[in-house]
């Protein structure tokens, strides 16, 4: 049997137990569904002929190909340029070296535009312009484009988000880029941005590995702490899959002996911020009858103000009182600091995430990225020393910390404290567990934009083959589940 590519393998890997998602009786893994199977049949004819035709060129083609990938998060909107050898895709035993050439992200999130969506013409008009500038010309109407929104788009009402991404499809479908349908510009769901960034960080981390070697002790879980929401993917044995798994969402197929477990939840660090503080504010209210919060969560000295919560906030530089908000936050109340200083002792209901992930390499993106390189930190490091780097930030006068200021230097305090405490308190990562956050992985930055790539690139290959369910479970990932 020919050996595929390495990161087909991987790939194949992750979409093929990723095959059925049962949300009914999520610790029940002998259920298989089919439901998909009339949808899967009809989005390959559909797209059959212009697969065959891109395909076709590929054959013939030993120069460059280029996708551009939009992720459209909840506190703004990046693109990433992507290059590779067109004929890498089709050529059996071959790794397919994908490059970032451009990276790009602005602070509009396209759920902004919620009450006007036309606004977002003259916002992509000129992303369509900086990409131009870098592709050659004669590959443009060559060039797929695709968009990923995430969960700032998913809160919204479903009419909100029909007419935005309606919207996105007009103006993709005139960009002079290849849009081969509106499935490509769409709201991902949260399990599918945690698979995707899986896909992605195996892919930059594994570049010269097998396949075995993702199946071993060393097999990596993901972490993505966004804005609003957080994810976290690995890879299990499904004889040791248990009970106390079921806050997971099982994806896997039935000759599979390992299954994909994903969770999203509403756990990003600017919804967690907004939630803390209103608390705060709330329990603060007695004895403050005026719009001022006096926050423990904020250096002492910071005084500013909150428009969404509509309050002034007064920092005190309070790291221990914070940590309780927080904790308070994850509904951990019999956790109090400094008494369970490691926050060891819970009810049977406050049982950690990660119960069995430790001594595993874990690779957590964005905020704790983010917050890492607000103290100093490197690349990799312990939970426990985020925490002793952000109470030791926490304790600082606003002025020391504000001289190189920018938009973020005020949330440093909180952040470094939640992510701390989202990794220990809540996904029960040990706290002298290596963690690795990087700010590029291979000179790739970390993020779920080239695993959606992948999954559409081996899409296209899989519309003229006949491996069904190698394919099923491509088209599954590939749709809103």
């Amino acid at each position: 049997m020919k050996r595929l590519s390495i990161l087909f393998q991987i790939l194949l890997l992750a979409l093929t137990i990723s095959a059925i998602q049962d949300r009914t009786q999520k610790y029940k893994l002998n259920y298989i569904d089919n439901s998909h199977e009339i949808n899967y049949h009809q989005k390959k004819n559909e797209n059959y002929k212009q697969d065959h035709l891109f395909l076709s060129k590929i054959k013939e083609d030993t120069d460059s190909c280029y996708s551009v990938v939009f992720d459209a998060g909840s506190t703004g909107t990046q693109y990433e340029v992507f290059q590779w050898n067109c004929d890498q895709v089709l050529i059996e035993d071959q790794k397919i070296n994908i490059q970032s050439i451009k990276c790009s992200k602005d602070k509009q999130p396209i759920s902004n535009y919620q009450n006007n969506p036309e606004g977002l013409i003259a916002i992509f008009e000129q992303k369509f312009k900086e990409i131009k500038e870098i592709l050659p010309e004669e590959k443009l109407s060559e060039t797929d484009i695709y968009l990923g929104a995430t969960e700032g788009m998913r809160q919204l009402l479903q009419e909100k988000q029909v007419a935005i991404i309606n919207q996105i499809v007009t103006i993709f479908q005139n960009s002079g880029f290849r849009f081969q349908d509106s499935s490509k510009a769409r709201v991902i769901t949260g399990n599918q941005e945690g698979i995707f960034l899986w896909i992605g960080v195996n892919n930059m981390i594994q570049q010269g590995s097998k396949i075995q070697d993702i199946l071993n002790q060393e097999a990596i879980t993901t972490i993505d702490i966004g804005g609003k929401s957080s994810q976290i993917a690995y890879l299990k044995n499904i004889e040791d899959v248990k009970k106390n798994d079921s806050q997971f969402e099982y994806q896997f197929s039935s000759n599979q002996k390992y299954v994909f477990l994903v969770n999203s939840e509403k756990l990003g660090f600017n919804h967690a911020k907004t939630e803390i503080l209103k608390q705060e504010f709330i329990d603060q209210r007695e004895q403050n009858n005026q719009q001022i919060l006096y926050s423990s969560c904020y250096n002492q000295g910071y005084e500013g103000f909150e428009e969404d919560l509509n309050f002034k906030i007064i920092g005190q530089g309070d790291p221990e009182k914070c940590i309780n908000l927080i904790r308070k936050f994850f509904k951990l109340v019999n956790c109090g600091y400094p008494k369970f200083k490691d926050c060891s002792e819970k009810s049977a209901q406050q049982q950690n995430i990660l119960q069995t992930q430790n001594n595993k390499k874990i690779y957590v993106v964005e905020n704790a990225m983010y917050a890492r390189m607000a103290y100093g930190l490197r690349d990799s490091y312990t939970p426990q020393q985020l925490k002793n780097k952000a109470i030791k930030f926490c304790k600082k006068q606003y002025a020391q910390i504000s001289q190189n200021e920018d938009i973020y230097t005020h949330n440093q305090c909180l952040q470094g404290l939640y992510v701390f405490s989202l990794q220990t308190d809540h996904y029960g990562i040990d706290p002298q567990q290596t963690i690795y956050s990087p700010s590029q992985i291979n000179k790739w930055v970390p993020s779920w934009g080239i695993g959606m790539l992948l999954a559409e690139i081996f899409n296209k290959k899989c519309n003229l083959q006949e491996e069904k369910p190698i394919c099923d479970s491509l088209q599954l990932l590939l749709s809103n589940l």
